[in-house]
């Protein structure tokens, strides 16, 4: 719903939760000339002499001691037929006033690296808050889904927010999604008005060699509701062109002319030559020729609605990317793993993100890590067996990361650890 007020007022209270972090970059570059400093002062003490400057302290620049350090060092730098023992080097570091200089540049090292940490802090928190803003700015006629609000009082869950703007978000969020809903049946009475006749429909079955009098009844109001002409000549060629079964009484072959089109057909075909799979065996699994639905849940929905066959082709096409880059061979994961592709995408990338807050690599295959960690609440198991102090148990057997909450084995590592 682009242009809601309501929506609107819901993204202007986050952002006035995004911290200021413009100096982030300058923090970065400052606590980094002081890390150089001191690895150069290290590797050579004649270094502290391009390095005055961060001393910050301008009392100093008078100080008879540090102006006589000073000169030593350029003295001694400078004269090439000197040349300092060990133990004279030894005696210039621990004077008073070269540790006064040491110290003082660790002081201000430390203070930036405070200040840059605080920074660093808040731009994450920002980034939060901006992937919010970006999934609400998103939608377009569709109700905020549990998740979305879950991440929203998650990310805000902090003493800079207040109690009336947590209030009045939740509030805000009922309010939109009435306000989607009674949208969503305006146009649900105006959508399930016939567009196509049974007589145009069976004349493009008939093109393509198929019999629309074996369609249930059930699809053909379904056809007559949602199908376009153009779009089930297309599919029908794709079916024809891939060899794809295709059955006037299955309820998939009919989904395919509803919710799939030529482009995810040969998207799915490509994707199967890339990886050398049998394009079959992918489409074995109904839903991955079929668009997901783009549209929520509703209430009162007729029975039209609820003789389709769910849609996983965005799934499978993004999950396949997903798994390429955690480093797994896609031929090799489809042969023993095919579910993991038509699980859900958002699932699948949220718990990868999660695995590498708490260390896991980005190429997970290297680690030996089991996929099917990846398709229940990893990250609420990882945070148990943390609890139970073992965690690395669970960083050598990745599968267990898709438990149930309720599985035997948390009591049993309970009291196996109570008991030692």
């Amino acid at each position: 719903m682009k242009d809601n007020e309501t929506l609107q007022k819901m993204i202007d209270i986050l952002k006035k939760y995004l911290n200021k972090t413009e100096n982030l970059k300058e923090a970065e570059s400052i606590l980094q000339q002081y890390q150089n400093a001191e690895e150069k002062i290290e590797e050579d003490l004649f270094n502290l002499l391009e390095h005055t400057d961060l001393l910050i302290d301008t009392k100093i620049e008078d100080n008879k001691e540090y102006l006589y350090l000073m000169e030593t060092l350029r003295i001694l730098k400078d004269n090439k037929l000197i040349t300092l023992t060990e133990e004279q080097k030894k005696e210039l570091k621990d004077s008073k006033m070269f540790k006064y200089c040491i110290n003082s540049l660790k002081y201000y090292k430390n203070k930036m690296q405070l200040k840059y940490n605080e920074l660093k802090n808040d731009s994450n928190e920002n980034d939060d808050i901006l992937k919010i803003i970006k999934e609400l700015e998103k939608l377009d006629n569709e109700l905020i889904e549990e998740d979305l609000l879950e991440d929203i009082f998650d990310k805000l869950n902090n003493e800079k927010v207040t109690k009336n703007d947590i209030e009045l978000l939740l509030y805000l969020s009922v309010k939109y999604n009435n306000e989607v809903f009674e949208l969503l049946k305006t146009q649900e009475l105006k959508e399930n008005k016939e567009k196509l006749t049974d007589q145009e429909l069976e004349e493009v079955f008939n093109k393509y060699g198929y019999n629309y009098s074996k369609v249930k009844n059930e699809q053909k109001k379904q056809l007559r509701v949602k199908g376009n002409i153009k779009n089930i000549e297309e599919v029908f060629e794709a079916v024809a062109n891939y060899s794809i079964p295709f059955k006037e009484t299955d309820i998939t072959s009919i989904s395919l002319l509803i919710k799939s089109d030529k482009d995810a057909i040969e998207t799915i075909y490509q994707l199967s030559q890339k990886y050398n799979i049998d394009f079959n065996k992918i489409i074995k699994h109904p839903g991955i020729l079929i668009h997901k639905s783009t549209k929520k849940p509703r209430y009162g929905m007729s029975e039209v609605n609820t003789q389709q066959i769910s849609g996983s082709f965005e799934d499978f096409a993004e999950n396949v990317k997903l798994i390429e880059e955690c480093g797994y061979n896609i031929k090799d994961v489809m042969e023993s793993t095919t579910t993991i592709f038509i699980t859900s995408n958002k699932i699948l990338r949220k718990n990868v993100e999660e695995l590498r807050k708490y260390g896991f690599p980005k190429n997970l295959n290297e680690i030996g890590f089991k996929l099917s960690g990846l398709k229940g609440d990893a990250i609420k198991n990882i945070d148990r067996f943390i609890e139970l102090d073992e965690f690395n148990y669970i960083k050598q057997n990745t599968s267990r990361l898709c438990l149930e909450q309720t599985s035997p084995i948390f009591t049993r590592l309970y009291y196996a650890k109570k008991f030692n």
